[in-house]
């Protein structure tokens, strides 16, 4: 049995004061599975705004832990997912997340991302194309409501956000603009 929008917004607005409480913020959250076997996942994190030595910081597993205990009793009490047994996971979206809202987005410029379009792209200007594009990584360079713009090699792709059918940070153990060092010659 799937939940119903009301049924998403109530828990949505349960599971985000739960998690400001603990000090993270409701980053998504998802109902999967099916009978038998359900599972709800909550996902937090920490907001642009609450730092570490002046660096963003993530969700921790005691702000995991903490939230998942608080909302586990008031799920239970409250009766707020329909339709019987279901597990309760609590966690951090990890290195390489979903974007879906703005702030996604917004968080998310000058990482690495992947895109793909649900239609094709529109080239930048210059850009030779041997076949249409649905698809494109790249550095997150600007998000708002109706556009994010992606370096991609020498080019930035203007993406319209309604165009976009799955995106999602990419990890890379280099920033994006970094150079990549020389490889060095083997000695025989």
């Amino acid at each position: 049995m799937s939940l119903s929008s009301q049924h998403i917004e109530k828990l949505e607005q349960i599971v985000n004061e739960v998690s400001q409480r603990e000090g993270c913020v409701l980053y998504d959250l998802e109902m999967v599975g099916g009978p038998g076997h359900r599972i709800l996942r909550v996902y937090i994190d920490k907001g642009e705004d609450l730092c570490v030595e002046g660096k963003p910081s993530g969700a921790t597993v005691d702000d995991c832990m903490n939230v998942s205990k608080s909302l586990s009793l008031l799920l239970d009490v409250e009766d707020m997912v329909a339709g019987g047994a279901y597990e309760l996971e609590v966690s951090t979206p990890g290195l390489e997340r979903v974007l879906k809202l703005t702030w996604h987005f917004e968080k998310a410029i000058g990482q690495t991302v992947q895109i793909s379009a649900n239609c094709d792209l529109t080239a930048p200007e210059g850009y030779v194309a041997k076949k249409p594009v649905k698809s494109l990584s790249g550095e997150l360079v600007l998000a708002n409501d109706e556009v994010i713009n992606v370096k991609s090699g020498d080019f930035i792709w203007s993406v319209p956000r309604n165009y976009i059918h799955k995106a999602k940070t990419k990890f890379s153990f280099e920033h994006p603009g970094a150079k990549k060092a020389p490889k060095q010659k083997k000695r025989k």
